[in-house]
């Protein structure tokens, strides 16, 4: 957790400066002086507290339990298209060290929409663990804004949606029809590509290889609290430290199919497996936005 408290520093020195610089703010023939001793709200005058903010941010998420190592065997039949013959096969992958904690959780957009004492947000990202586990989030939440000072305090709660993806091997495609469990992958499929004009079409494709994925999904809530700064200027840097709760989670084995044509895949299938791991633990983050919109207060 030691780069927080870099970025608590940075925090409480902008506030710092914030509220010993001087600022003049000019509106017409006026001009008001901010000054130490005086109020640190530097939103721009005859502007209310109605405004929108986009940012960015960086977090760790510690997890109870971020999963175990994973072991899958199954068999699978091919037969050759050339010449028809069927062979026997025994596909073996695993997962070994791949869920680690922590999690590093990369915001890439996050929008908060704040309405006087109310704070509506919405965002996205992607989680990457130093064994190897990511996949991306999204995410939604409200806070209470409790105005204080220079700074603005929000007991908060967000719901994330997490979907993770991690590669447990592959099987020659390549003029070959492929059985396992109740599905087969063809030797060619059909995919849909640009068609260059924004639109889509249809194209056929031979297959590759069959990539079997190992998915996790999982539903969190985390109620939390957000130290944030109001606008300096344009600029509102936030810190927010919770708990995540793990609501629901499913996972799956899920097989792929990968074309000779870039970018072309088709999903053939997947099977339900059993929970791995418990996405149940602390989270702290840091989030550096810009202000945008503020809205005129009536006169």
């Amino acid at each position: 957790m030691k780069p927080f408290y870099l970025l608590l520093i940075m925090l409480l020195s902008s506030v710092y400066a914030g509220a010993q610089t001087k600022t003049v703010i000019s509106s017409g023939p006026s001009t008001n002086v901010i000054s130490p001793g005086h109020s640190t709200n530097l939103i721009p005058s005859g502007y209310s507290t109605n405004y929108t903010v986009v940012s960015a941010g960086f977090g760790q998420f510690y997890p109870a339990d971020p999963g175990h190592d994973i072991a899958v065997t199954f068999p699978y039949t091919v037969k050759d298209i050339d010449n028809g013959g069927v062979t026997s096969h025994t596909f073996n992958g695993a997962l070994v060290g791949t869920f680690t904690k922590p999690s590093f959780m990369y915001d890439l957009l996050s929008l908060d929409i704040m309405r006087n004492h109310n704070d509506y947000r919405v965002g996205f990202g992607f989680f990457q663990e130093a064994g190897g586990d990511q996949g991306f989030y999204l995410k939604g939440g409200y806070s209470f804004v409790i105005p204080l000072g220079f700074l603005l305090i929000k007991p908060s709660v967000d719901l994330f949606y997490m979907n993770g993806g991690d590669k447990m091997g592959a099987i020659d495609n390549r003029k070959k029809e492929i059985n396992l469990y109740r599905f087969t992958a063809q030797d060619h499929f059909s995919y849909t590509t640009d068609d260059g004009n924004g639109g889509g079409v249809w194209a056929t494709t031979d297959a590759d290889h069959l990539n079997v994925y190992f998915k996790r999904f999982s539903i969190l809530a985390e109620p939390k609290l957000i130290l944030s700064t109001k606008p300096m200027g344009r600029l509102v840097i936030s810190l927010e430290a919770g708990w995540m709760y793990q609501l629901r989670q499913r996972t799956e084995l899920l097989f792929e199919q990968e074309g000779v044509d870039a970018g072309s895949a088709n999903e053939v299938g997947h099977v339900p497996l059993g929970e791995n791991g418990l996405l149940t633990g602390p989270y702290a983050a840091v989030h550096v936005g810009i202000c945008f919109w503020p809205k005129k207060a009536a006169s």
